[in-house]
This record gives C-alpha cells, sequence and structure tokens, in this order.
C-alpha cells in the first residue's frame, strides 16, 4: 500500500471514531434531558393501554 493510501484509511477510521463518540455523547445529553421526563411518560402510556377499551365502549354507547 502506498502511504497516501494508509493515510486516507487513518482518516476514515478517526471519522467513524469521532462520528461514534458525538453520537454517543448525543445520546447520553438527550437521556439527561427526558429523565425528569421518564416516569410521566410511562405511566401516560400505562393509563393510554389501560383505559382504551373503556374509551371504546362509552363511545360505542354515545353515538
Amino acid at each position: 500500500m502506498t502511504k497516501e493510501k494508509v493515510e486516507t484509511m487513518r482518516i476514515k477510521n478517526y471519522n467513524v471514531y469521532f462520528f461514534l463518540a458525538m453520537l454517543i455523547a448525543v445520546s447520553v445529553a438527550t437521556f439527561f434531558v427526558f429523565k425528569p421526563f421518564i416516569i410521566a411518560i410511562l405511566l401516560a402510556s400505562i393509563l393510554a393501554i389501560v383505559f382504551q377499551r373503556p374509551y371504546d365502549f362509552f363511545l360505542k354507547l354515545s353515538r
């Protein structure tokens, strides 16, 4: 291999490592932003699932 090809491969590897590092950093930052809301989101999801059938039942009754 020529020196140019080796250098190009090294730069490509650095680009991949940089991308992965940034992806992990952004993922961690996103987690910390949503951390206070995780319980509320989970509770809302559970309540939506639990009350879907009664909602459908009362919707049929009212039509």
